[in-house]
Protein backbone atom coordinates (compact mmCIF):
# COMPACT_ATOMS: atom_id res chain seq x y z
CA UNK A 1 0.00 0.00 0.00
CA UNK A 2 3.04 2.49 0.80
CA UNK A 3 5.33 4.16 -1.19
CA UNK A 4 8.76 4.70 0.07
CA UNK A 5 10.12 8.62 -1.48
CA UNK A 6 12.74 10.29 -0.57
CA UNK A 7 11.25 13.69 -2.00
CA UNK A 8 8.25 15.40 -3.04
CA UNK A 9 8.59 16.26 -6.38
CA UNK A 10 5.77 17.22 -9.20
CA UNK A 11 6.29 13.20 -10.02
CA UNK A 12 5.06 12.24 -6.54
CA UNK A 13 2.44 14.87 -5.92
CA UNK A 14 0.91 13.77 -8.81
CA UNK A 15 0.67 10.09 -8.40
CA UNK A 16 -0.65 11.51 -5.03
CA UNK A 17 -3.21 13.10 -6.54
CA UNK A 18 -4.08 9.76 -7.84
CA UNK A 19 -4.85 7.82 -4.85
CA UNK A 20 -0.80 6.77 -4.13
CA UNK A 21 0.20 6.67 -0.44
CA UNK A 22 4.32 7.56 0.36
CA UNK A 23 6.41 7.25 3.30
CA UNK A 24 9.22 9.51 3.91
CA UNK A 25 11.91 8.63 6.36
CA UNK A 26 13.92 11.64 7.24
CA UNK A 27 16.40 12.59 9.61
CA UNK A 28 14.58 16.00 10.50
CA UNK A 29 11.36 13.86 11.64
CA UNK A 30 13.31 11.61 13.48
CA UNK A 31 14.78 15.03 15.50
CA UNK A 32 11.53 16.45 15.90
CA UNK A 33 10.32 13.23 17.71
CA UNK A 34 13.48 13.33 19.84
CA UNK A 35 12.72 16.56 20.72
CA UNK A 36 8.89 16.33 21.39
CA UNK A 37 10.35 13.20 24.17
CA UNK A 38 12.46 15.27 25.53
CA UNK A 39 10.43 18.68 25.96
CA UNK A 40 6.78 17.88 26.21
CA UNK A 41 7.17 14.15 28.21
CA UNK A 42 9.62 14.64 31.11
CA UNK A 43 7.66 14.56 34.06
CA UNK A 44 5.07 17.09 32.59
CA UNK A 45 1.83 15.24 33.37
CA UNK A 46 0.68 15.07 37.13
CA UNK A 47 -2.25 12.04 36.18
CA UNK A 48 -1.64 8.98 34.40
CA UNK A 49 0.33 9.67 30.95
CA UNK A 50 -2.50 6.76 29.61
CA UNK A 51 -4.82 8.66 30.56
CA UNK A 52 -4.53 12.43 30.66
CA UNK A 53 -7.27 15.01 32.17
CA UNK A 54 -8.59 17.74 29.71
CA UNK A 55 -6.59 20.32 31.03
CA UNK A 56 -3.59 18.51 30.33
CA UNK A 57 -4.30 17.53 27.40
CA UNK A 58 -5.07 20.88 26.01
CA UNK A 59 -2.14 22.21 27.43
CA UNK A 60 0.12 19.86 25.89
CA UNK A 61 -1.26 20.56 22.24
CA UNK A 62 -1.26 24.60 23.30
CA UNK A 63 2.63 23.90 23.95
CA UNK A 64 3.34 21.94 20.86
CA UNK A 65 1.38 24.13 18.32
CA UNK A 66 2.93 27.06 19.44
CA UNK A 67 6.47 25.76 20.19
CA UNK A 68 8.73 27.77 17.97
CA UNK A 69 11.30 24.98 17.82
CA UNK A 70 8.69 22.50 16.73
CA UNK A 71 8.04 25.11 14.02
CA UNK A 72 11.30 25.26 12.76
CA UNK A 73 11.76 21.47 13.00
CA UNK A 74 8.67 21.19 10.64
CA UNK A 75 10.47 23.56 8.25
CA UNK A 76 13.28 21.23 8.16
CA UNK A 77 11.27 18.14 7.45
CA UNK A 78 9.81 20.10 4.19
CA UNK A 79 13.17 20.95 3.20
CA UNK A 80 14.41 17.77 3.86
CA UNK A 81 11.07 16.72 1.33
CA UNK A 82 12.67 18.69 -1.15
CA UNK A 83 9.87 21.91 -1.01
CA UNK A 84 10.16 25.27 -1.54
CA UNK A 85 8.88 28.40 -0.59
CA UNK A 86 7.32 29.85 -3.48
CA UNK A 87 4.85 27.34 -4.30
CA UNK A 88 4.25 25.54 -0.87
CA UNK A 89 1.66 26.89 1.28
CA UNK A 90 0.30 25.52 5.20
CA UNK A 91 -1.95 24.95 7.60
CA UNK A 92 -1.08 25.17 11.65
CA UNK A 93 0.49 22.58 13.35
CA UNK A 94 -1.59 20.04 14.96
CA UNK A 95 -1.27 17.45 17.55
CA UNK A 96 -3.36 14.38 18.68
CA UNK A 97 -3.68 12.85 21.96
CA UNK A 98 -5.97 10.15 22.04
CA UNK A 99 -6.09 7.98 25.04
CA UNK A 100 -6.70 3.78 24.37
CA UNK A 101 -10.49 2.98 24.58
CA UNK A 102 -11.88 6.36 24.16
CA UNK A 103 -14.99 6.60 22.03
CA UNK A 104 -14.85 8.95 18.57
CA UNK A 105 -15.20 12.66 19.98
CA UNK A 106 -17.93 13.86 19.83
CA UNK A 107 -17.72 16.20 17.00
CA UNK A 108 -21.33 17.71 16.75
CA UNK A 109 -20.91 19.69 20.03
CA UNK A 110 -19.24 22.45 19.35
CA UNK A 111 -18.85 22.98 22.80
CA UNK A 112 -16.68 20.06 23.92
CA UNK A 113 -13.09 18.92 23.31
CA UNK A 114 -13.71 16.94 21.01
CA UNK A 115 -15.02 19.38 18.59
CA UNK A 116 -12.68 22.29 19.55
CA UNK A 117 -9.39 23.30 18.62
CA UNK A 118 -7.67 20.25 20.01
CA UNK A 119 -9.64 17.47 18.99
CA UNK A 120 -7.94 13.63 19.29
CA UNK A 121 -10.13 11.54 17.09
CA UNK A 122 -12.08 11.99 14.02
CA UNK A 123 -14.53 10.39 12.51
CA UNK A 124 -14.45 8.81 8.68
CA UNK A 125 -14.19 11.68 6.22
CA UNK A 126 -12.65 13.48 3.39
CA UNK A 127 -10.81 16.29 4.59
CA UNK A 128 -11.40 17.92 1.17
CA UNK A 129 -15.05 17.70 2.06
CA UNK A 130 -14.15 20.82 4.18
CA UNK A 131 -11.14 22.41 2.69
CA UNK A 132 -12.41 21.99 -0.70
CA UNK A 133 -9.07 22.01 -1.90
CA UNK A 134 -8.36 18.89 -4.50
CA UNK A 135 -4.19 19.81 -4.10
CA UNK A 136 -4.21 19.51 -0.22
CA UNK A 137 -1.72 16.78 1.11
CA UNK A 138 -1.99 15.80 4.83
CA UNK A 139 1.66 15.10 6.14
CA UNK A 140 0.81 12.78 9.22
CA UNK A 141 3.49 11.42 11.75
CA UNK A 142 3.74 9.56 14.73
CA UNK A 143 5.63 10.60 17.82
CA UNK A 144 5.86 7.38 19.69
CA UNK A 145 5.32 4.01 19.00
CA UNK A 146 1.88 3.07 17.58
CA UNK A 147 -1.12 0.27 18.10
CA UNK A 148 -3.39 -0.31 16.35
CA UNK A 149 -6.18 0.02 18.16
CA UNK A 150 -5.11 4.04 18.62
CA UNK A 151 -3.77 5.25 15.09
CA UNK A 152 -5.29 6.99 11.62
CA UNK A 153 -7.49 4.42 9.50
CA UNK A 154 -7.78 5.03 5.96
CA UNK A 155 -9.71 3.09 3.51
CA UNK A 156 -7.91 3.03 -0.03
CA UNK A 157 -11.00 1.49 -1.93
CA UNK A 158 -12.89 4.54 -1.64
CA UNK A 159 -10.66 7.18 -3.07
CA UNK A 160 -12.60 7.34 -6.22
CA UNK A 161 -15.78 5.93 -4.94
CA UNK A 162 -18.43 8.52 -4.02
CA UNK A 163 -20.33 8.00 -0.36
CA UNK A 164 -22.94 9.42 1.39
CA UNK A 165 -21.72 12.81 2.84
CA UNK A 166 -22.82 15.87 4.31
CA UNK A 167 -20.43 18.05 2.84
CA UNK A 168 -23.15 19.61 0.27
CA UNK A 169 -24.84 20.97 3.19
CA UNK A 170 -22.39 21.98 5.84
CA UNK A 171 -21.35 25.37 6.54
CA UNK A 172 -18.00 27.24 7.40
CA UNK A 173 -19.92 30.08 8.12
CA UNK A 174 -22.21 28.11 10.48
CA UNK A 175 -19.64 26.50 12.41
CA UNK A 176 -17.64 29.64 13.31
CA UNK A 177 -21.29 31.20 14.48
CA UNK A 178 -21.81 28.48 16.37
CA UNK A 179 -18.71 28.26 18.02
CA UNK A 180 -19.17 32.10 18.72
CA UNK A 181 -22.38 31.41 20.39
CA UNK A 182 -21.90 28.04 21.78
CA UNK A 183 -23.95 26.38 20.00
CA UNK A 184 -23.64 22.57 18.52
CA UNK A 185 -22.78 21.92 14.70
CA UNK A 186 -20.34 19.41 13.47
CA UNK A 187 -16.71 20.83 13.21
CA UNK A 188 -16.53 19.22 9.74
CA UNK A 189 -18.73 17.25 7.15
CA UNK A 190 -18.55 13.14 7.48
CA UNK A 191 -20.26 10.50 6.11
CA UNK A 192 -23.97 10.66 6.44
CA UNK A 193 -24.45 7.33 8.13
CA UNK A 194 -27.38 8.52 9.95
CA UNK A 195 -29.74 8.29 6.82
CA UNK A 196 -28.07 5.39 4.58
CA UNK A 197 -30.72 3.11 4.00
CA UNK A 198 -28.58 0.19 4.24
CA UNK A 199 -25.89 1.65 6.88
CA UNK A 200 -25.10 -2.48 8.43
CA UNK A 201 -23.85 -2.70 4.60
CA UNK A 202 -21.71 -0.10 4.33
CA UNK A 203 -20.06 -0.52 8.04
CA UNK A 204 -19.23 -4.25 7.22
CA UNK A 205 -17.56 -2.89 3.74
CA UNK A 206 -15.82 0.15 5.49
CA UNK A 207 -14.64 -2.18 8.10
CA UNK A 208 -13.21 -4.42 5.75
CA UNK A 209 -11.46 -2.18 3.70
CA UNK A 210 -9.67 -0.02 6.54
CA UNK A 211 -6.27 -0.50 6.89
CA UNK A 212 -4.23 0.86 10.51
CA UNK A 213 -1.49 3.29 9.89
CA UNK A 214 1.40 1.28 11.96
CA UNK A 215 4.37 3.55 10.72
CA UNK A 216 7.09 4.07 12.96
CA UNK A 217 8.32 7.63 14.61
CA UNK A 218 10.91 9.56 11.70
CA UNK A 219 8.45 8.34 9.24
CA UNK A 220 5.83 10.78 7.62
CA UNK A 221 2.82 9.53 6.01
CA UNK A 222 1.71 12.20 2.84
CA UNK A 223 -1.72 11.05 1.40
CA UNK A 224 -3.74 13.13 -0.48
CA UNK A 225 -7.27 14.76 1.16
CA UNK A 226 -9.56 13.30 -0.71
CA UNK A 227 -8.19 10.08 0.99
CA UNK A 228 -11.46 8.61 3.06
CA UNK A 229 -9.78 8.29 6.36
CA UNK A 230 -10.90 8.28 10.08
CA UNK A 231 -9.48 7.02 13.70
CA UNK A 232 -9.01 3.80 15.10
CA UNK A 233 -10.39 3.00 18.32
CA UNK A 234 -10.40 0.39 20.86
CA UNK A 235 -7.65 -0.93 23.11
CA UNK A 236 -8.28 -1.54 27.05
CA UNK A 237 -9.04 2.39 28.79
CA UNK A 238 -6.02 4.11 30.37
CA UNK A 239 -3.46 1.53 28.75
CA UNK A 240 -2.21 3.39 26.12
CA UNK A 241 -2.01 6.79 24.46
CA UNK A 242 -1.18 7.83 20.92
CA UNK A 243 1.17 11.11 19.78
CA UNK A 244 0.55 12.05 16.63
CA UNK A 245 1.17 15.14 14.78
CA UNK A 246 -0.32 16.62 11.63
CA UNK A 247 -0.05 19.65 8.94
CA UNK A 248 -1.65 19.59 5.52
CA UNK A 249 -0.05 21.33 2.54
CA UNK A 250 -0.98 22.80 -0.73
CA UNK A 251 1.27 23.45 -4.01
CA UNK A 252 -0.16 26.85 -5.27
CA UNK A 253 0.84 26.35 -8.88
CA UNK A 254 -0.87 23.01 -8.82
CA UNK A 255 -3.80 24.94 -7.62
CA UNK A 256 -3.59 27.52 -10.58
CA UNK A 257 -2.80 25.22 -12.96
CA UNK A 258 -6.09 22.89 -12.12
CA UNK A 259 -3.70 19.90 -11.22
CA UNK A 260 -5.10 17.84 -8.02
CA UNK A 261 -7.62 14.53 -7.31
CA UNK A 262 -11.16 14.34 -8.41
CA UNK A 263 -13.93 15.68 -6.71
CA UNK A 264 -16.15 12.50 -6.49
CA UNK A 265 -18.39 13.65 -3.61
CA UNK A 266 -17.95 16.78 -2.79
CA UNK A 267 -19.80 20.20 -3.41
CA UNK A 268 -21.07 20.75 -7.05
CA UNK A 269 -19.24 24.17 -6.83
CA UNK A 270 -16.24 23.78 -4.40
CA UNK A 271 -15.23 26.97 -2.48
CA UNK A 272 -11.42 26.59 -2.06
CA UNK A 273 -10.63 27.09 1.77
CA UNK A 274 -6.95 28.80 0.62
CA UNK A 275 -7.04 31.22 3.49
CA UNK A 276 -6.86 28.64 5.81
CA UNK A 277 -3.45 27.94 4.59
CA UNK A 278 0.00 30.34 4.44
CA UNK A 279 2.91 30.42 2.62
CA UNK A 280 5.83 28.35 3.61
CA UNK A 281 9.29 30.33 4.55
CA UNK A 282 12.13 27.81 4.75
CA UNK A 283 15.77 29.08 6.03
Amino acid sequence: MLKTVKVLDKSTREALYSGTIIKLKLNSATALCNFFTSHFLDNSFTSNPHHLSTAERIAICEKFETSTEIQRLYTDIFKEAGLTNNETHWDRLRLRVQHSGDPIDNYNDTTTFGAGKYSSTLPIHRDTWGSQISQQLNWWMPLKPLQKECTLLIYPSYFNVPVPNLSKTWSLKELKKARKNKQSYPQLPTMDMATMLEKEEWENKLKLDAVPILIQPGEILIFSGSHLHGSAVGGEAGSFTRFSTEVRTINVLDCENGIGATNVDGPDVPVPQKKWFHPLVLP
